[in-house]
This record gives structure tokens, C-alpha cells and sequence, in this order.
């Protein structure tokens, strides 16, 4: 066995087969697993984040540097990872690309690694699966690289793809089922990613022989999101126990729930992103890929929901016009959490050169205006798993605003969803110790 399957210590369900990643990156051991009797709000600067315990929601922004990946812990210990994207190139001003912030947390470990890592610690004792993968669209940053060719190629069953995000991941910690935006039994090679959408990422189809051969040789099931849905993703071991938790899909491939009318055109690919909302007691979180205002669903979904809401992860990396003052009256949220890794996330409405052309001249300061949209100072806690030190220095008045620079990023709810907690963990190692705990908040009132 390879050593990345090396990091599981049993596989109940389902059966990776041994699998390899391959490649030369950096993969930590695992050693005896330590109890830690801590209950989930026991924690101090410098420790350990205790463990999920039943009960509690918890939402980890989990950090590479190069690409989303979003882990969740249900009440019951049901799982599920939303993305695992991986970025691999360096970009610069020079090249006509955006410069990145430096890779976690290290440039030798594969952003796959950084995530399989992370969510192996993580899991309630007794399980090394997930029960849920989802994949929100077809960028790099949110499923992999896999037209990369220093990943490592393999060939199941005859068919070819190379160990990127999603793909490679699965080798290190399966999934049971996996969620996208595609799917479709009599669809094998994914052709509607190409009729539905556009400017998707190269490499989809190697990701539809990955598909292919989990589905053939392990099992994996495979579903569309099915939009409106709140049984598609459900709790698997004691729903009974929370019936005031839910997931509901609210928008996929360009319609918003409600929205009967068909997708006659190809759209922008971060518009057809899966949306979903999860909702536990009086807390709600959003998570819409890149699904932002200057998508076809941005605004619509916003009218949809219609509500103040507890916790988000920011469309499209905050990037331009995705958070815009509209949608943030309406959301109101308390907690923003947004995975930013290009020197342009978040929009400050940046002067310097990118892609050839001035920035400035289709900035919509999106930071600063999504900022006065709403509430006191106090109402707004923004948390960025990574800023680069351009914008930084550029823009200090509003940088300083900011509740966190970089980082893991977790947020964890109390049993019964009227109360959360953030916390802040170093992402330089594999310890994810504490660096800053914010709380408790409080839900909107009714």
C-alpha cells in the first residue's frame, strides 16, 4: 500500500482497494491515536482544537493556499466535504496571471494531502470515510488540476486520469456518495458539463473516468443535485435525534428552488455552481461555489431566501462584484469565511495591472461597499484563510477591519443551533493548534 493510503487505519465503508496517490509530496505519518476528553468548547490558544462531540454543527474552511475545500460534521457525525480544489501553477504580475499566496502549508504537500490530512483528524472517532463529497462546478480551484502533468497518472479498468483534488482524495479518504452538478446515469463522459455550461476547467473528463471506474469497481454512488431538495443530503446515523437540522440545495446549472423554467443557453460556469444552505435550530449557513452577483443566480437566490442569516462562505472568493450591497442587506450575516488565495481576493478595488488589462477599470470596491451595507463594525466578523501581502500593504484601512488573515478557519455550533463559536488554527503544520477563538455568537432573532 502507497503512502498516502498509509494514513488510513481502516476503511469501513467503502473500499478503496489500496489505492495510491503516488507523486513525491510530503505526507505526515499517523501515529497512536490519542483520546482527548475535551469537550468541543474546551479549548485555549496554542492547543489542539478539541474534537466534535454529538450534537454540535461544525464547518471547517480547511487551507492549502491553492483551492476551496469546505468539511462539515453534523449533529450525528454524518460528514461531508464540499470541494477539494487544487491550484498548482504560480501565477504573476509578469505572466499576465494573479499572483497567489504561498501554498499550506508547505510547497511540498499537495493540496490533496493538505485536505486528506486535515479531515482524517478531524472525523469522529471510529470512521475514515465521508459520507458526502460535492462538488459545487468544474474550476481547478474547486475539483483539481488533473491536466497537471506533475501528478501522478494512473489507469484503472482503462481508464486515465492524473491524482488531483477530488480524484486524489478519494484514494486517502473515500466517499460514499458524491454530489455534482452533471450527473447522469445514461451520461458517462459528463457532455453536459459542455452544454450547460461555459468557461469550465479543462480536465472534466478525466474527472468522468474517475467517476466511471468508483462507480464500476467500488461502488460510489453518484447523483446530480437535486435542486429544492432537503433529502438529498440527510443525516445517516440518528436523524430522528435533530429534526430541526436540515440541507437544502437551492440553486444548481443556472436555477435558483422555486425556478421551473429550463437552461436554454450555456452559462458561465461559476453560475452554475450547487447552492445550499444548512440549517440547525436558529442557525443558517450558505455556501453557493461561485455563484456570486455577477452570476444569473446571485441576486435571484438572494431573493429567495429572503432572510438574515448567521454564517456564509463568500461567493467567488470575494472577489469582484460578487458580495454586493444588495444581497448583503438582505443575508446580514454575522460570520463571512472566505477562501481567498489570488492578490485580488477581496475586491478593494485594486489599481495594479492583471490579465493585461487595468483592474480598476471593472472594480466594484467590493470589500468596502459590501462592508457599509449593512449593521455596526461590531455585526461583521470577515474571516480570510489567506490575504496577500500586496493587498495588505495597499490597503491597510481595510485589511485591518478584517477578523482573521489566514488560517483554517472553523466555525462550531452549539447542540441545539442557538449559538457558535470561531476559531482560527495555524495551518503551517499538521497540529491545528488554536490561534485566535472569537465567541460566543448569538443567532439573529426571529
Amino acid at each position: 500500500m502507497g503512502a498516502a493510503a498509509s494514513l488510513l487505519l481502516s476503511c469501513n465503508k467503502p473500499d478503496n482497494g489500496g489505492a495510491t496517490g503516488g507523486g513525491s509530496e510530503e505526507k505526515p505519518g499517523v501515529g497512536t491515536p490519542v483520546v482527548d476528553e475535551r469537550g468541543p468548547f474546551d479549548n485555549e490558544i496554542g492547543k489542539t482544537l478539541s474534537p466534535w462531540t454529538e450534537g454540535c454543527l461544525d464547518i471547517h474552511a480547511v487551507n492549502s493556499g491553492r483551492g476551496e475545500c469546505t468539511f462539515f460534521i453534523m449533529p450525528d457525525g454524518t460528514s461531508l466535504c464540499c470541494d477539494a480544489g487544487e491550484i498548482t501553477k504560480d501565477g504573476s504580475e509578469a505572466s499576465g496571471d494573479h499572483p497567489r499566496v504561498d501554498q499550506k502549508p508547505n510547497a511540498n504537500t499537495r493540496p490533496y494531502v493538505t485536505y486528506a490530512n486535515y479531515i482524517s483528524h478531524f472525523l469522529p472517532d471510529g470512521k475514515d470515510y465521508l459520507d458526502y463529497m460535492l462538488m459545487t462546478h468544474f474550476h481547478n480551484d474547486h475539483f483539481g488540476s488533473p491536466t497537471d502533468k506533475s501528478y501522478t497518472e494512473v489507469t484503472r479498468m482503462g481508464l486515465t486520469w492524473r491524482q488531483s483534488g477530488i480524484m486524489a482524495l478519494y484514494d486517502i479518504v473515500p466517499f460514499d456518495k458524491m454530489i455534482d452538478r452533471a450527473y447522469s446515469p445514461s451520461d458517462t463522459k459528463y457532455d453536459f458539463v459542455k452544454e450547460s455550461g461555459v468557461s469550465y476547467s479543462a480536465g472534466y473528463d478525466q474527472y468522468a473516468n474517475f467517476i466511471q471506474w468508483a462507480r464500476a469497481s467500488k461502488g460510489l454512488k453518484v447523483e446530480r443535485a437535486k435542486l429544492g431538495s432537503t433529502s438529498q443530503i440527510r443525516l445517516v446515523n440518528d436523524p430522528s435525534a435533530y429534526p430541526d437540522f436540515a440541507v437544502e440545495v437551492n440553486a444548481v446549472n443556472g436555477k435558483v428552488k422555486g425556478d421551473e423554467s429550463e437552461v436554454t443557453k450555456a452559462i458561465a460556469e461559476n453560475g452554475t455552481s450547487i447552492s445550499f444552505m444548512i440549517s440547525y435550530g436558529g442557525f443558517d449557513y450558505l455556501t453557493s461555489g461561485d455563484a456570486g452577483t455577477n452570476t444569473v443566480v446571485g441576486r435571484p437566490l438572494a431573493d429567495v431566501i429572503n432572510k438574515k442569516i448567521e454564517a456564509m462562505k463568500a461567493h467567488h472568493h470575494f472577489a469582484w462584484d460578487t458580495m454586493s450591497e444588495y444581497i448583503m442587506n438582505i443575508y446580514q450575516p454575522k460570520v463571512i469565511v472566505s477562501q481567498s488565495f489570488y492578490d485580488h481576493q477581496p475586491d478593494m478595488g485594486h489599481e495594479w495591472k492583471c490579465y493585461g488589462n487595468s483592474y480598476v477599470d471593472k472594480t466594484s470596491y467590493e470589500f468596502q461597499n459590501a462592508w457599509k451595507s449593512y449593521g455596526q463594525d461590531s455585526d461583521k466578523n470577515w474571516y480570510f484563510t489567506n490575504i496577500h501581502p500586496k493587498t495588505s500593504q495597499m490597503y491597510p484601512d481595510e485589511v485591518i477591519k478584517m477578523k482573521s488573515l489566514n488560517g483554517h478557519v472553523v466555525i462550531r455550533v452549539k447542540e441545539g443551533g442557538d449559538e457558535f463559536y470561531v476559531y482560527v488554527l495555524d495551518d503551517t503544520d499538521f497540529e491545528y493548534k488554536v490561534v485566535q477563538i472569537d465567541g460566543p455568537f448569538s443567532c439573529h432573532a426571529e
